[in-house]
């Protein structure tokens, strides 16, 4: 009888398995070849080169595909066949002498990206540099608070000498889905407030203000900084995101969530 029952739950496993592979495979076999080898060849390699990468593609549980290159170049599609991550990082040779006046990526080449492989609403666009030998396009969301959410947003690094991307990153950590409860000036009373109870040495002189979205931390749990110990702040959890103004002041800086007006955290240069 055990053994029966044995063998009976041993072949409900294997159907089981056989479903699960023929799923995996059957969402393998809908992925869009050419489309594929398309955005390869749009991210700066020759069709030839798209070919073979696809060839030796890794299979992903969730029905995507890795595609990794000699040189160590990460592309990585989902089951629809849309590129969600590059990262051809390792490939390149830096150079800390290079200048930021750059001639790539050209400016039809960005847009081209821009056009064909971000969403139409991500409406905002913001440039920089990865460093200052690589540029680097945010396309982001317009919000609430009208500001630019670095945890919401798709990041793109391009090369410096030709048109590709080395960078494709989806960032998606915390949404604004609130405009801020209270201001600047109430956040800059709040800081300056726990500044006179801690540290009555350092000055009430604010400097900058900035609204953002900051991870909370721990700096002023038992800091040097407060000189009276008495005042420390409960410690909140840590890692979390908060959209917070940022105060600086002199050399500290101490955020104030922009909803709640707690102290969620700080840091100092």
């Amino acid at each position: 009888m055990k053994k029966r029952v044995l063998i009976y739950l041993i072949c409900i496993c294997l159907i089981f398995l056989l479903m699960a592979c023929s799923k995996k495979i059957n969402s393998i076999d809908k992925l869009n070849k050419v489309k594929i080898v398309s955005t390869l060849k749009d991210f700066g390699y020759n069709e030839k080169d798209g070919e073979m990468l696809y060839k030796e593609r890794e299979n992903l549980d969730n029905g995507g595909i890795k595609i990794e290159s000699s040189e160590g170049a990460i592309f990585i599609f989902d089951n629809n066949s849309d590129v969600i991550h590059v990262d051809a990082l390792s490939t390149l040779k830096w150079d800390e002498d290079s200048a930021e006046d750059l001639e790539y990526p050209e400016k039809e080449y960005v847009k081209f990206i821009k056009d064909k492989y971000i969403p139409s609403d991500y409406t905002e666009e913001k440039m920089g540099y990865y460093t200052k030998e690589y540029k680097m396009y945010s396309y982001y969301k317009a919000n609430v608070a009208n500001i630019f959410n670095p945890y919401d947003q798709i990041r793109v690094v391009f090369n410096n000498n030709e048109n590709s991307v080395i960078l494709l990153d989806i960032i998606d950590n915390f949404r604004i889905k609130e405009p801020p409860k209270i201001d600047e000036i109430k956040a800059e009373n709040i800081a300056k407030d726990f500044l006179l109870k801690s540290n009555k040495n350092k000055s009430e002189n604010v400097l900058n203000v900035t609204l953002t979205v900051i991870e909370s931390n721990d700096f002023f749990k038992d800091s040097s900084f407060l000189v009276d110990s008495k005042n420390n702040i409960k410690a909140p959890k840590i890692g979390v995101f908060h959209l917070a103004y940022v105060i600086e002041v002199e050399d500290v800086l101490i955020y104030v969530d922009a909803y709640d007006g707690k102290i969620i955290g700080g840091d100092s240069y």
